[in-house]
């Protein structure tokens, strides 16, 4: 037996514990994505399962959301513009009555997390991975793929080459010897 719940996390009392969570393509728009995590490692049980897929994250190549205005894909705009800067040609080309002052103000926001701050708030709630795939929606390119993997193993530029995630998290055990 399933069941199926629309909730605003942050405010939900939960009376019975999950045993499984599930948050899809949300987690890079999510204000504050720490507590969110630390909050789903609340509501699941001992032995259940957290899955979080998403991206793309802020400082990859498209992790800014905003290809849909550009004649020509420029990756890492992110990293190379100032987020001023691409939120005025966003105004000025593509959303002329959708003015925003930073990237958590547009509708569904964007939160600006690095693949090294989602590892952070993972490992301060007390969860650890059971599988971690790094930018699987790649897999498709192989070149492409292995072209980012490679870079992924590098830690100063991990976080620049990570694009989606697919993690399932458990609650992290003591062992009692």
């Amino acid at each position: 037996k399933c069941e199926f719940l629309n909730q605003d996390i942050s405010s939900y009392n939960v009376d019975k514990k999950f045993d499984v969570l599930i948050s899809t393509e949300a987690l890079e728009h999510i204000d504050d994505p720490g507590s969110f995590i630390r909050k789903s490692s609340e509501l699941i049980n001992d032995d259940g399962s957290i899955i979080f897929i998403f991206g793309d994250l802020f400082h990859s190549p498209f992790g800014d959301h905003c290809n849909g205005f550009m004649k020509f894909p420029i990756p890492w705009k992110g990293v190379l513009f100032n987020e001023r800067a691409i939120l005025q040609l966003r105004e000025e080309c593509f959303r002329p009555s959708d003015p925003v002052e930073k990237f958590q103000d547009i509708e569904g926001g964007l939160n600006k997390m690095r693949f090294s701050e989602f590892i952070s708030y993972v490992e301060s709630s007390g969860l650890t991975f059971k599988q971690l795939e790094i930018n699987p929606n790649l897999k498709k390119y192989p070149l492409i793929y292995h072209f980012f993997q490679f870079f992924t193993k590098i830690p100063p530029l991990r976080d620049y080459f990570v694009m989606s995630v697919y993690a399932e998290l458990n609650k992290a055990h003591k062992s009692y010897e």
